[in-house]
């Protein structure tokens, strides 16, 4: 009895080889894009924002900056709000806020510009908020700091300067590095008023024009009333000899 020894060897085809190597490939192409985009997304930070970011050029606002901490472990102990000289704005003051500390500082102005009562010679060059109370009681993502602006310029945008300070002595200057881009307020003409107010505004008189109008009217009516009575008298005087002379024909 002789046993048959079957010799096999398995062949992969030359084609199924090539789809897997190219799968494998595109796979490694795939984590790494993946692996870009997420630490992309991780080295994202966020920027200082201001609120509201449009408001109408000549009027007031009260804006709030809101600035980001992004450092673990640190907080934010001095925040620098510098206003730009392009555009100087009026009557401008830091308000309230609980646990800091605002230290303003001004400019002198070539030429001056409107206020609410009287022309601005000095204007608000820098607003410095320190924090007096360190650390804050519980983490903060925002510090929210708010100013006053009483004349805004007439100008497309203000573009402030901020520089933070950290606790770790970190410093960041928003506005001035490529990757921190400045805070804008974005300035817009003052909106027309709707039309049906415009043709009531045109309706109104004129600041004793209705007192005019009324003896206007008074004196057309009363030189109406003394031309009839004039007409009547004048008619009155016509008929009288008339009927005299009919009298006297009668007279026997």
């Amino acid at each position: 009895m002789r046993l048959i020894h079957d010799h096999t060897r398995v062949v992969v085809p030359r084609s199924s080889t090539g789809r897997w190597r190219r799968s494998r490939i595109g796979l490694l192409a795939g984590v790494v894009v993946a692996a870009g985009v997420f630490g992309s997304a991780s080295a994202a930070h966020a920027d200082v924002t201001v609120t509201p970011s449009v408001a109408i050029r000549g009027g007031g606002v009260n804006i709030t900056f809101e600035v980001p901490n992004e450092r673990d472990g640190a907080y934010t102990t001095k925040v620098e709000i510098r206003l730009p000289e392009e555009t100087p704005a009026a009557d401008v003051f830091p308000l309230s806020v609980p646990d800091w500390a605002p230290k303003l500082t001004e400019r002198r102005l070539a030429t001056p510009i409107a206020g609410h009562h009287a022309q601005i010679w000095d204007v608000t060059d820098t607003i410095t908020w320190i924090r007096v109370v360190s650390p804050p009681a519980e983490p903060e993502d925002v510090v929210r700091l708010p100013i006053s602006v009483g004349v805004l310029p007439n100008a497309e945008r203000i573009e402030f300067t901020l520089v933070q300070t950290y606790s770790d002595g970190t410093v960041v200057r928003w506005g001035e590095e490529p990757d921190r881009p400045a805070p804008v307020l974005t300035l817009r003409p003052s909106p027309a008023p709707p039309l049906a107010e415009q043709l009531a505004a045109d309706d109104e008189p004129a600041p004793g024009e209705g007192a005019v109008s009324t003896w206007a009217l008074f004196g057309a009516g009363l030189a109406i009333g003394v031309g009839l009575a004039a007409v009547g008298w004048f008619l009155s005087r016509l008929r009288r000899p008339e009927a005299a002379s009919r009298w006297r024909l009668r007279e026997p």
